[in-house]
């Protein structure tokens, strides 16, 4: 799972944006076994490796007709968490969930609004991104996961964070 989380942006600054993810990092699987005497069709039920997580960013978040400034600029979302989120792991799909192992997890994954600027203004539009993450469990009272983002407003670069309520995020482990 990249850190730095690939996108297609569509939309603009009055009906909104949508960052949409690479698909290409929506793993699922299935397992089933096949007995050529039988015959019989085999039937696979697909399961989802990782967590998608999607958050619509308003420009509301913050006073931004604040010194009459009417526009934000975002430079970039992230996800933080005590939990490996992105990076390098492992699945058998044969043991399913239980035989995934976290290989070389990162605690962050971002998207970066480098090549096209996205500009949220006071009258309205949005900003929808959608993460791929690696299964977890948020069961723990000390697990935490952030949505972080970092914006222009005028000349002033800034930083927002929302802290998620991470329980209610049923990961691909059990």
């Amino acid at each position: 799972m990249p850190i730095d989380q690939h996108y297609t942006l569509t939309g603009d600054s009055i009906n909104g944006y949508v960052a949409s993810p690479d698909m290409r990092y929506a793993f699922m699987t299935a397992h089933n076994t096949y007995n050529p005497k039988t015959g019989q069709k085999i039937t696979m039920n697909f399961k989802s490796m990782v967590t998608a997580l999607q958050f619509d960013i308003q420009p509301n978040i913050i006073n931004i007709e604040k010194d009459n400034i009417k526009k934000m600029e975002v430079i970039s979302v992230s996800l933080l968490s005590n939990k490996g989120i992105s990076g390098d792991f492992r699945y058998d799909i044969k043991e399913g969930t239980e035989g995934y192992t976290n290989t070389h997890a990162t605690r962050m994954t971002s998207i970066h609004f480098d090549e096209a600027p996205v500009t949220l203004t006071s009258e309205g539009g949005s900003l929808n991104v959608t993460f791929f993450i690696l299964p977890e469990e948020f069961a723990d009272a000390e697990d935490y996961l952030r949505l972080q983002i970092i914006f222009k407003l005028g000349s002033t670069q800034m930083s927002r964070i929302a802290t998620i309520n991470a329980k209610s995020i049923k990961g691909g482990k059990k």
